[in-house]
């Protein structure tokens, strides 16, 4: 796949290549959201953010192309709800073992303080109701999300939260959800890992020093290198949960195929092979003048994985690179 540097298209320039972070739930982005504002800020670059998913442009049937020189960030999927495509945006996009995600949205929910729609509110209040119950038997918090996993709002967060739909382009007209078909999700999974691949700078939350200061320095190395340490933010306000491997095994097993949790396994096995092929290609690429440097990366699939890759588009807005 194509891994040649974007330095010609000027990414954090004015006039470049305008600049999006997919802002994956519990991926580690508001560390990287805050980078990116930072980093905006000191190079004096428009900044958008947006975090309605595309609910607020959904009825309207054209949305501009993303600017030139700006840096949008949040929960916006790929291509930023825009219909169309002008100049190739620069993509970035952060992923997380998708067992450690589900921990982590429940201790988000578990905690969470401040201002919210009332359908959130209202699966808050459910979750700490269920936590009530558990601590009056004595169960810890690190272990919380084990013993409710028989209740119906809880086993919907372990086996339903979904990563890859920020690989969806506005407009694809695919879908996940429990009551969609297999087929249907098997052809979600093919677009995200496809856009998967086009995606510049691909960040591990394990890796994320390695994967993006290395990463984008090989596609903007006019970046000064102190703008390129990303600080961590977001302490965690309870311990991380921790699950058996009968939990575990009962989550993978609780499901059908190509749904939920499946599907982000899938993108996030592909993901981490990705990230490191990128980042080695860029570090190679950063020594010796870059004489190792090539333009195409080699990243080993499953013969699943080669399926799904050679799947048609099921329509041509689902194709990032080509809106």
């Amino acid at each position: 796949f194509d891994c040649q540097t974007r330095k010609d298209d000027r990414p954090f320039h004015l006039g470049g290549a305008p600049v999006q972070y997919i802002h994956v739930w519990k991926a580690g982005g508001s560390t990287i959201q805050a980078f990116m504002k930072s980093l905006a800020r000191k190079l004096k670059l428009p900044y958008e953010m947006g975090n309605d998913m595309c609910k607020g442009v959904v009825a309207a049937k054209f949305q501009p192309a993303l600017r030139k020189g700006h840096v949008y960030v949040g929960h916006r999927p790929i291509l930023w709800c825009s219909s169309r495509q002008g100049t190739r945006p620069f993509n970035i996009i952060s992923l997380r073992e998708p067992i450690s995600a589900v921990g982590s949205l429940y201790n988000y929910q578990a905690t969470f303080q401040g201002r919210a729609s009332p359908e959130f509110l209202k699966v808050v209040e459910e979750q700490r109701a269920i936590e009530k119950g558990l601590r009056a038997q004595g169960i810890p918090s690190n272990k919380m999300l084990e013993h409710a996993l028989d209740q119906p709002l809880v086993w919907n967060i372990a086996t339903n939260f979904i990563q890859l739909k920020w690989l969806l382009p506005r407009g694809c007209p695919v879908g996940v959800a429990p009551d969609i078909s297999q087929n249907s999700s098997k052809r979600a999974l093919s677009v995200a890992l496809k856009n998967l691949i086009a995606v510049d700078v691909v960040v591990m939350t394990e890796s994320v020093d390695r994967d993006l200061i290395t990463q984008l320095s090989f596609h903007a190395p006019g970046l000064a290198p102190k703008m390129l340490m990303p600080a961590a933010t977001n302490a965690a306000k309870r311990p991380k949960q921790q699950l058996s491997g009968a939990a575990i095994a009962k989550i993978f097993g609780g499901r059908a195929s190509f749904k939920g949790i499946d599907l982000d396994t899938y993108l996030y096995d592909l993901g981490k092979r990705i990230a490191k092929v990128r980042s080695d290609h860029a570090g190679r690429c950063r020594v010796a003048g870059g004489t190792r440097c090539s333009r195409r990366c080699v990243v080993n699939v499953t013969k699943t994985e080669l399926e799904l890759l050679h799947m048609p588009w099921p329509d041509a807005r689902c194709n990032a690179r080509m809106r």
